[in-house]
């Protein structure tokens, strides 16, 4: 295990951690960063109240040597956000699209977490009465939003899941499928009824704190 000696630069939303010799590919997660929230705060109608702290790894073994989660890190993961103090990590592998992509990702989860649970956390009481988001809507958003709606794989794995009949209903979603079918479902969401429904059903979830409730609230 290395020691990190890490450095940070800030912006008008972000404290982006590095090490090293990243502070380009700091600077570059502070300009794609900043141009995905806007995006991102656009489609959810939504400010984050509060500053967002980002840890950017020189590669994947590094990260996988993180301690800002306690769990061992499989080699698939391409990064993750932290809710208990709303911190994204995610480790630059080389390809700039990629880490385009991953940082806008988890920034909709790091801007989902603070709309529906703030500062909730930091009470036990709270916990029970919090909104558990379906992994489909959570990483189907979340990659509807960095991929700019569709794309050219999304499109092919929907349609071989399609073909081939491994489509599944939302509540058995998981694994890569709700990341792609969960996409499919939020484009659909967004086309049929407006995108700005996507910011109101999280609203009617912190709410209600079912889906069920929270969709038949908004689109029926």
């Amino acid at each position: 295990y290395k020691d990190f000696d890490w450095s940070y630069i800030q912006t008008r939303h972000f404290d982006i951690h590095f090490y090293e010799d990243a502070y380009p590919t700091a600077k570059f997660a502070a300009t794609v960063l900043e141009s995905s929230y806007v995006e991102i705060s656009n489609e959810l109608d939504y400010v984050i109240q509060k500053r967002v702290p980002v840890f950017v790894y020189n590669s994947h073994n590094d990260f996988q040597q993180t301690n800002i989660i306690s769990s061992l890190i499989p080699e698939g993961v391409g990064g993750f956000t932290e809710a208990f103090k709303n911190r994204i990590v995610i480790p630059f592998s080389g390809s700039y699209e990629e880490y385009r992509h991953v940082l806008h990702h988890e920034l909709t989860h790091a801007v989902i977490y603070d709309l529906l649970y703030g500062n909730m956390f930091s009470s036990l009481l709270s916990r029970q009465r919090l909104f558990n988001l379906p992994l489909w809507f959570a990483e189907g958003y979340a990659e509807y939003s960095s991929r700019h709606g569709w794309d050219y794989f999304s499109d092919r794995f929907v349609r071989d899941a399609t073909i081939n009949n491994y489509i599944r209903p939302p509540w058995a979603l998981g694994g890569f499928l709700a990341y792609k079918q969960g996409q499919a479902m939020v484009k659909y969401i967004a086309d049929t009824y407006g995108e700005e429904q996507l910011g109101k059903i999280l609203r009617k979830g912190k709410v209600h704190l079912t889906m069920n409730r929270a969709l038949k609230e908004t689109i029926g």
